[in-house]
């Protein structure tokens, strides 16, 4: 380290304030050479606070006239130690074993490839496509317990060791300057420092966003059944009965999830967001677009028979077959519909003449018996059909 800087000082020996030079420079050697200093606290102590220090300026009185020598200097010998500790680096990392060269799939993994990041752990080796290493830190950071965020350590799959920090770095800035698809949890985490403690506290709403998405994609397909037909059952109760939606019990549970995953995502949010403005705006919505879903197919979820007769030979007559079909004809969930104007509008004017309505109907009852049965007119106005749902 001294004869770095002694080399860069060499250059400047010219100059008429070169002791006082020196005597700046010389203490940045301890700073690089001290297992616990930084070099970027020699920047903070004797260049950041030169110009409002008294004694620094008493000690150095030809600094703030010569501020971008001493600066020049100061970068020359950071860049030339830094390019020395790389090379040092790629020498000892040359030297390491390679532990994993497959992936989780048991491919090899060829360390030439742009997609592949080498991590380095306890002296050894680790390859991995980013892409897979990106799906260990989205299901890290977004796992969750009923809704309920709990970010977890992000772990080499390999030998369970935590990923420490400037693992974490180097993961980090090979996604951002290699272009890799954007990781919305990892870039939090990145700007939390990486503390688990503080990204849960910064983005709980944003954490309880991906746990709904996460169940609503990869939950179990028995209970996403349950609560599809929970929330058709909660639409049927605010609607009118001509537009229910009624679903057949033999109804393949695989064909109505995908039929109505982003339904159900809507559903569901609406229920545990934590922002109240959100639950209030995606149960409209979702009602919205269920009356739409039905308007575009009043018979979806039905089961038809048909039956088919045919001849069969050896047996010299006819055999009739039965055959089950549902009707599942259904409209795209963001087709010819703008929630902005058509879904918000029209939707609170009528869902406004509901409330009044009801409200009318609840002070008659205390005065009949017998309960009256709302309903809205069936107007063919496009105005009137919509806003059908509270």
């Amino acid at each position: 380290m001294t004869r770095i800087i002694d080399n860069i000082l060499k250059k400047y020996q010219h100059y008429s304030f070169f002791n006082e030079l020196n005597i700046f420079i010389k203490p940045l050697e301890y700073y690089l050479s001290s297992k616990g200093g930084k070099y970027s606290h020699y920047f903070v102590k004797f260049i950041s606070n030169t110009k409002n220090d008294k004694l620094m300026n008493s000690l150095y009185p030809s600094y703030n006239s010569n501020t971008n020598v001493f600066i020049e200097i100061y970068s020359k010998v950071i860049k030339t130690y830094n390019a020395f500790r790389k090379l040092i680096n790629l020498y000892r990392i040359s030297k390491f074993e390679t532990i994993i060269e497959k992936d989780l799939l048991l491919n090899t993994i060829n360390i030439k490839d742009k997609n592949v990041i080498c991590i380095i752990q306890n002296n050894k080796k680790y390859l991995f496509y980013i892409f897979e290493l990106s799906k260990i830190i989205y299901n890290s950071l977004s796992n969750s317990t009923y809704f309920f965020s709990e970010p977890l350590q992000i772990k080499n799959p390999y030998n369970n060791s935590i990923f420490e920090y400037h693992n974490l770095c180097n993961i980090f800035f090979f996604m951002k300057f290699k272009c890799i698809k954007y990781n919305e949890l990892f870039d939090k985490f990145f700007k939390c420092n990486f503390n688990p403690e503080i990204f849960l506290h910064n983005n709980f709403n944003l954490l309880r966003h991906f746990s709904i998405k996460n169940y609503t994609s990869h939950g179990d397909l028995r209970f996403l059944y349950i609560e599809i037909m929970n929330m058709i059952d909660n639409y049927n109760k605010r609607i009118n009965i001509k537009y229910r939606i009624l679903i057949h019990e033999d109804f393949p549970m695989d064909l109505l999830y995908n039929i109505m995953k982003k339904y159900l995502y809507l559903y569901i949010y609406s229920w545990y967001s934590y922002v109240e403005y959100e639950n209030t705006s995606f149960g409209k919505e979702l009602n919205h677009r269920l009356y739409y879903f039905q308007k575009y197919n009043p018979k979806f979820g039905r089961i038809y028979y048909k039956f088919s007769r045919n001849f069969c030979p050896t047996q010299k007559r006819n055999i009739i077959t039965l055959k089950k079909t549902f009707n599942d004809n259904h409209i795209n969930f963001s087709s010819d519909l703008d929630m902005r104007f058509d879904g918000h509008y029209k939707y609170f004017e009528l869902y406004k003449r509901y409330v009044i309505d009801k409200l009318i109907l609840n002070v008659n009852d205390i005065h009949q018996e017998q309960p009256q049965e709302y309903e809205y007119d069936d107007d063919d106005d496009d105005d009137h059909d919509v806003g059908s749902v509270s």
